[in-house]
Parts: structure tokens; C-alpha cells; sequence
């Protein structure tokens, strides 16, 4: 039998947010949720997190639009539709499925968290993907954004890996890995390491994430290496998440 779930408002959290146009006033975040499956042939599961009260504040509208437009991005619509872009996002999996002569079944999992961090001052998203489409395995990754609910600006981090601070913020993530994987690796000194794929402001530090293939193979799975404000200090990378 085939089930649809679309457009479901399930969960709504009040988080208490230090920013300037919206000081004092609650960060509400709407869950949105669609599932749809078919057995034997597809299965889907998106989880997006919205800003219930983003007309009350331009920084939350700033945020949300942003989040939107990233997600869905050839699914978003003007204006902004999560129900529809779920949906759009949806049906091409399953067209795609419908029309697969793999004899699996296709799944995807998309599914969004959000939290505050830094004293309520950092807007966190977690999105992590699971989607097969027949073969050996399927692919999973975790993605994370960070947007300052101070400015509404999200956190770039690029700049990282451009300064005279590089080689040695390297050389410790590196290190960092070779640790917690001693025989994984196949990549051979700081100089091989690719930037993070993602990187996530956490209470205390950094967060760098690779995803599988990254830096070691599939079966080491998603890795990651937080480094603390001190530990990144040292290397003389401009701290710009604690200059606002």
C-alpha cells in the first residue's frame, strides 16, 4: 500500500535567542515532516526544520530564507513553500525510483535538526542524508550550517585555510585523525588534507566534518574532529565566531 504523510506540523520549540532586532524574544522552530513509500519499490522520509516566527524578526527572516533556498534549492519556490518543495523534492526521488530497473528499492532519509549554541547567539542545522539508489551500498553525510542570530549572516569558513594559520591548523586536524584512525587514512601528511566538508560551531570549539570517501573509505564511515577555542588559538586563526 502506498502511504503519504505531507505536510504535518508535528513539533514547535521555543528557543530564547540574544540578537538584535529580536532581544528577548522566542526563536519558535516548526517541524515540517513528509513521508512516502511504496514497498519494493521507494521510500521517503524529509524532516525540515522551519522558523515558525520569521516574519516577527529580519534576522529570523534572513535565517529562514536562507535555510529554505539551501535545502531545496531547485525545489524552492517564490514565494518560499516547504509543503510543495517537499513534495517536488519528493516526486523526482520517486520518478527516478518508479523508473529503475535495479530490482531495489530506492530509499532517501533527509532529516533536519536545529539548535542554539554560544549562549543562544548561533542558530545550528543538522542535516543528515541517507539515500540509496541500488549497488553496493547506499550514501550517507552529515551537513551542518551555522547562521549568527546576532547579524543574520551564516558562518563562512573558507578563510581557514587561507592564512599564514593553514599549515598548522592542518597539521592538527591531521594529526587529530590519524589518532582516532590510526590505519584508515588515505591520505599521507597535513599537505593531502582536503578542506572539511562541513564545519559545525559547537560551545566549546569547532567541529570539522569529512564525509565517507573524504579522507579514508566508505566503511570508516563519516569522521570528525572538534578542536576547542584554545586548540584553534594557538594556531593564530582569527577566532571571528567569538568577534561579534
Amino acid at each position: 500500500m502506498k502511504r503519504i504523510l505531507f505536510g504535518i506540523s508535528i513539533l514547535s520549540m521555543l528557543l530564547f535567542v540574544a540578537c538584535g532586532d529580536c532581544c528577548d524574544r522566542a526563536l519558535q522552530l516548526e517541524e515540517y515532516t513528509f513521508e512516502s513509500s511504496e514497498p519494493e519499490r521507494y521510500m521517503v522520509n524529509i524532516r525540515y526544520q522551519h522558523i515558525a516566527n520569521s516574519d516577527k524578526s529580519d534576522i529570523l527572516r534572513s535565517i529562514e530564507a536562507a535555510n529554505y533556498n539551501h535545502i531545496f534549492e531547485e525545489y524552492a519556490f517564490v514565494p518560499a513553500d516547504v509543503d510543495a518543495s517537499m513534495r517536488a523534492m519528493a516526486d523526482a526521488f520517486i520518478a527516478d525510483a518508479v523508473g529503475s530497473d535495479s530490482g531495489a528499492a530506492y530509499t532517501l532519509n533527509f532529516d533536519q535538526a536545529a539548535f542554539t549554541v554560544r549562549d543562544s547567539s548561533v542558530l545550528c542545522y543538522e542535516t543528515h542524508i541517507d539515500i540509496y539508489t541500488g549497488g553496493a551500498h547506499g550514501g550517507n553525510s552529515i551537513w551542518y550550517e551555522c547562521y549568527s542570530l546576532v547579524t543574520g549572516q551564516p558562518y563562512d569558513f573558507s578563510y581557514l585555510y587561507e592564512g599564514e594559520w593553514s599549515a598548522s591548523l592542518c597539521e592538527l586536524l591531521y594529526n587529530s585523525l590519524v589518532e582516532a584512525m590510526p590505519d584508515t587514512l588515505f591520505i599521507n601528511g597535513y599537505k593531502e588534507l582536503p578542506h572539511a566538508d562541513s564545519v559545525l560551531i559547537t560551545d566549546t570549539g569547532l567541529l570539522f566534518v569529512y564525509q565517507p570517501y573524504s579522507v579514508a573509505s566508505f566503511a570508516a564511515g563519516i569522521l570528525s574532529v572538534e578542536l576547542s577555542d584554545e586548540d584553534l588559538k594557538a594556531t593564530g586563526v582569527p577566532m571571528l565566531w567569538l568577534n561579534e
